[in-house]
């Protein structure tokens, strides 16, 4: 009987260890995809779009002399990506080697522009969009599938370098804090130089 009764103790520690270990592994497993899952939404969260930006900036800067050149910035910034995305559907849809150059120079000159502008906006705690948002992509969507791409592309590259032309001419005048209006005159020559190229290749474009 002592031999049976051990036995039997021995059987529920062994069951207990198992299930101990069980319980343990799927604590685990349950944390590990809470953790997943949090980062997921996190990832999501930090995804801001130009409306986005503009609101927490509105809110941050409220009654602030900064809150219009916050908006100009992240305006810049967005239209910067912008310019990138379509160039870079430019460098793969197009057929003509001019378009196909002109798209390049632009993918170079507007990420350097955003990086530059993304310095500036971090040295004044202004918050940036990190993507395009539905309307803007549906419009990058919708040029790629254009049956005429080239002068598509072109046509808009010409109307979103005369808005920024505007733009950066305006913050090169008006805006509040001197860096903001100093990062917009020093690159107002380059966007003019833009869209003089996208206006000349636009009249070869048919």
């Amino acid at each position: 009987m002592k031999k049976l009764s051990i036995n039997k103790f021995g059987g529920l520690a062994i069951i207990s260890t198992c299930i101990a270990l069980f319980t343990a592994a799927c604590n685990n497993n349950t944390n590990t995809s809470t953790t997943d899952s949090l980062n997921n939404v996190s990832d999501t969260a930090t995804a801001l779009t130009e409306g986005d930006a503009k609101d927490i900036n509105k809110d941050k800067f409220s009654g602030d002399s900064l809150k219009p050149d916050a908006k100009a910035v992240v305006t810049a910034f967005t239209s910067g990506m912008e310019e990138i995305a379509m160039s870079e559907a430019a460098t793969s849809r197009s057929t003509n080697a001019e378009v196909k150059k002109f798209a390049e120079t632009m993918i170079t000159a507007h990420k350097k522009l955003n990086e530059e502008m993304a310095a500036l906006a971090a040295s004044k705690g202004i918050t940036l969009p990190a993507a395009l948002d539905e309307g803007q992509q549906k419009d990058v969507a919708n040029l790629t599938a254009e049956s005429n791409f080239d002068k598509e592309y072109i046509d808009k590259a010409v109307a979103a370098h005369k808005d920024a032309v505007k733009l950066f001419d305006d913050q090169s005048k008006d805006a509040n804090d001197p860096d903001i209006k100093a990062a917009f005159a020093k690159n107002l020559a380059e966007i003019r130089h833009h869209l003089e190229m996208a206006e000349k290749l636009q009249k070869k474009i048919k």
